[in-house]
């Protein structure tokens, strides 16, 4: 220990000498460490973090699977686990289910069930001191907190007892509470009202709690027994019964904590067998031979919903920091190597005193690790930063909850990433630099060479250089094709004009509105809208364009054959929806006043799905019914064929789509999307609009109002965001891979001023030193594409799926981006080759 604080005060002295060297070098690991460091607490948040709960490795999460999907099953809710193995399986089950493994205390600690309010986040409304808000809630059972075993911030949690007739209580999430309350800890007892329901706050979450998903932490927390009052009545069963009573209508998810000594097996039989017996009553048309069975998955991970969403960008990016890192440590090596072969005098006088070369390495692996720890408590300081600028570029509703800290598991990462840097860029340089001929080394000047170890030296440098243009290469491919992917995405024909359009969401049935109340409701609202000034046409529509939701089911036409998929997309929409989105009329006509208010079952087609199903004939008049086998009394009459639009997403092809109006769709109808089409700036009629909706009721909150434009653009938020990023990154890159060329070149122009001054001396011009050293730099470039090509290809290929309008193998992306990256490495080269060629020939061999 003795001899290493010597060596670190060594360095320290010897760093200090050179603060500019110091400085540059720990910069540039500071920003290739805190970049890292910022990714990985993002990807240890979102994908790899535990439950912040109590023994999270006794938690399983419950589902059901077979090898069909059950006959007779109605279904909301969570998607399946990820398994291959499974033909049929999803984790939503029975609330009644539920209520009676929950009774199983001979193998379970706690048995809670949780479903979000609503299909999507923020689709509550808390009203609390005359302001209202729509935010994400979720309603859990009386066990949810105590079975995850979290602890409240301030007042108490939902508790069993809560569960009995009439508890209106609530439970507000930490981040919730700071933002919306100012962390106000009077908040405990204040009444709110969600969707018009009176409830009363009885405590806040801890801090670190945020449910049973990592990267999304819910608002607020509900009782079950208030789903009745919550829920909207289009997410219903289909009869409208009681989601806590009825036995066919799987919705709910459910988790278990086991009891100590159990173990998953001897539970899973006992809650499988259960279920058994209850599924032949819930599935009364399903074949009792192949009743699907329960199925455990570990819980103390949590759901991974959002994992599927982000775990291939967050893997993608942990790349290219990475990349970066590695080209900084290339960088750095350059610039030590350049260092220590200054130093070899010194290194071969210590040599030749007795110094043992292992000892003088380790000395320079000290001066490496002492400025790698610099650069990585530097990152440290810019993680958190680094980690929150990243979120920002996801818009607000898609981005994931992470609460960046500096815990232990960040700050080893942070160590482990400098030490492996450290021995990274500073093994070489130290073993190259003590590989030294003692006497021609001591004998070494200023200006004159080291003519015996030189080779080694210039391979070395070369080297580093190669590495950090092939990689650099990497990363401006991948730039190149994500820039590619946008503009392609950005200029594509959707189908749509979304010039002067105003969307905004209204979900009257947050406000007590169902049935012919809510359908009126929408009309009063249209028509109000459609008599603004500045208004050409108001429609609606129940999925918002691009929003990523759809609606797909099977249909079936009379006198048409069946097709490989007999299936369509559906959107139930306001009068005149084609006039209002730009879309042409190819037959018939647009949807009127006269189908909305006669609830009539009409729809218009788009050319796709007309000529997929019909061919080319005129199928106005023509019927279809949204079942496996045509129902008259079902039928809807195809009034007009539109030109094709992009629905869900701006990606694929266009999609078959039927257009009918939300009021032949009361069962399934619960918020719209008002499309206004406007004169001039849409956002100029903001206000008129929210006088509008308050003339009819005050209470009506307006959510997700923007141009149609924007919109669009904020769904290509994950491509705009790897553009933008693969860019930042590829331009660092290429900055750090130049500067190593110009400080190797300036180096090699350094060593050679004698020769070069030598040969203009001797007759060569200005132009041949020039070329002469310019092509070292050329060639340095050339060999870095050329080793760069092949792994460019390969890491292509992993972000196939992200790409649009073009392949990983695009031949003019890959001959752009070699062709760029040798002229930048050329420029790089060419102010050292010009001082080179500017040798006075007297003066520099006089001063030798």
């Amino acid at each position: 220990m003795e001899s290493l604080f010597r060596d670190i005060r060594f360095a320290a002295r010897n760093l200090s000498r050179t603060p500019g060297l110091a400085v540059i070098v720990s910069l540039s690991l500071a920003l290739g460490i805190g970049v890292n460091t910022a990714i990985f607490s993002v990807i240890r948040a979102v994908l790899f973090t535990s439950l912040p709960v109590q023994h999270p490795e006794r938690l399983v999460l419950l589902n059901w699977h077979g090898d069909e999907w059950p006959r007779g099953l109605d279904q909301s809710g969570s998607g399946g686990p990820n398994n291959p193995a499974y033909r049929a399986a999803s984790r939503s089950l029975a609330y009644p289910f539920f209520r009676e493994i929950a009774q199983r205390r001979d193998v379970f600690d706690a048995v809670f069930a949780f479903a979000p309010l609503g299909s999507d986040r923020r689709n509550v409304t808390l009203a609390a001191d005359d302001n209202a808000d729509r935010i994400d809630g979720e309603m859990v059972s009386g066990d949810y907190f105590r079975g995850l075993g979290a602890a409240p911030a301030a007042g108490r949690l939902i508790a069993a007892g809560d569960e009995a007739e009439g508890a209106h209580v609530a439970v507000i999430s930490f981040p919730y509470w700071k933002r919306r309350f100012a962390s106000d800890p009077a908040v405990v007892g204040r009444a709110i009202t969600l969707n018009h329901v009176p409830f009363t706050i009885v405590g806040v979450a801890a801090r670190e709690f945020f449910g049973v998903q990592p990267g999304r932490v819910p608002d607020v927390w509900v009782p079950m027994l208030n789903e009745q009052a919550l829920v909207p009545w289009g997410f219903r069963p289909p009869d409208g019964k009681d989601l806590l009573t009825v036995r066919g209508y799987w919705w709910a998810q459910v988790m278990a904590r086991l009891k100590p000594g159990v173990d998953a097996e001897q539970a899973l039989a006992a809650v499988d067998a259960a279920f058994q017996v209850f599924a032949p009553d819930a599935l009364p048309e399903a074949d009792r031979s192949k009743l699907p069975h329960i199925g455990f998955e570990p819980g103390g991970a949590g759901l991974d919903t959002l994992r599927g969403t982000y775990e291939r960008p967050l893997q993608l990016l942990m790349a290219m920091v990475a990349l970066v890192l590695l080209i900084a440590c290339a960088n750095v090596a350059v610039l030590l190597l350049a260092r220590a072969m200054a130093r070899r005098r010194e290194l071969a006088l210590r040599l030749s005193l007795g110094a043992s070369r292992t000892r003088l390495v380790r000395q320079l692996l000290t001066e490496s690790l002492l400025m790698a720890a610099i650069g990585g408590a530097f990152g440290l300081i810019c993680a958190g930063w680094t980690a929150r600028a990243l979120l920002f570029l996801v818009p607000p509703d898609r981005r994931p909850f992470v609460d960046y800290q500096l815990d232990g598991s960040t700050l080893l990462f942070a160590i482990v990433v400098s030490a492996a840097t450290a021995i990274l860029f500073g093994l070489a340089p130290a073993l190259v630099a003590t590989r030294v001929d003692l006497l021609p080394a001591m004998k070494q000047t200023a200006a004159g060479p080291v003519t015996s170890d030189a080779p080694a030296q210039r391979a070395w440098s070369s080297a580093f250089v190669i590495v950090q243009i092939a990689l650099s290469l990497v990363l401006l491919v991948a730039a190149a094709l994500f820039v590619r992917t946008l503009v392609n995405l950005q200029h594509q024909a959707l189908g749509v004009d979304d010039d002067r359009i105003l969307v905004f969401g209204i979900d009257g049935s947050q406000n007590g509105y169902e049935g012919e109340r809510l359908v009126a409701l929408y009309e009063t609202l249209l028509h109000r809208f459609d008599a603004l000034p500045g208004v050409e046409r108001a429609s609606a529509a129940r999925l918002r364009l691009f929003s990523g939701w759809l609606s797909n089911g099977s249909v079936s036409m009379p006198g048409v054959p069946r097709k490989p998929s007999m299936s369509m997309n559906e959107n139930a929409v306001g009068p005149a929806f084609a006039a209002a989105n730009g879309m042409r009329v190819l037959a018939g006509r647009d949807l009127t006043w006269g189908d909305i208010e006669g609830r009539r079952h009409v729809a218009l087609m788009t050319e796709t799905a007309a000529r997929y199903f019909f061919g080319d004939v005129n199928v106005v008049g023509r019927q279809y019914s949204k079942t496996t086998t045509f129902d008259a009394s079902q039928a809807y009459e195809i009034v007009g064929v539109v030109s094709d639009a992009k629905y869900s997403q701006v990606r694929g092809a266009f999609p078959r789509t039927a257009y009918v109006p939300f009021t032949a769709m009361q069962a399934e109808l619960h918020g719209l999307f008002f499309e206004l089409r406007t004169e001039a700036d849409p956002l100029a009629l903001a206000a008129s609009i929210r006088s509008a909706v308050s003339s009819v009721d005050s209470s009506l909150a307006l959510v997700e109002t923007d141009v149609m434009a924007a919109q669009v653009a904020d769904s290509l938020w994950r491509e705009r965001l790897f553009a933008r990023l693969t860019t930042a990154f590829s331009a660092l890159a290429l900055t750090l891979a130049c500067i190593g060329l110009y400080g190797t070149i300036s180096y090699g122009v350094g060593r050679r001023r004698s020769e070069l001054a030598l040969r203009i001396a001797l007759g060569a011009n200005r132009g041949q030193v020039l070329w002469l050293v310019l092509r070292r730099a050329l060639v340095l470039a050339v060999a870095g594409v050329a080793a760069g090509m092949p792994l460019a290809l390969w890491a292509a290929s992993f972000a196939a799926s992200f790409l649009y309008g073009l392949t990983p193998r695009d031949p003019a992306t890959l001959a752009v981006s070699a062709a760029c990256l040798i002229l930048v490495a050329s420029m790089s080269g060419f102010l050292p080759a010009r001082r080179a060629s500017l040798v006075d020939p007297a003066r520099a061999l006089k001063g030798d």
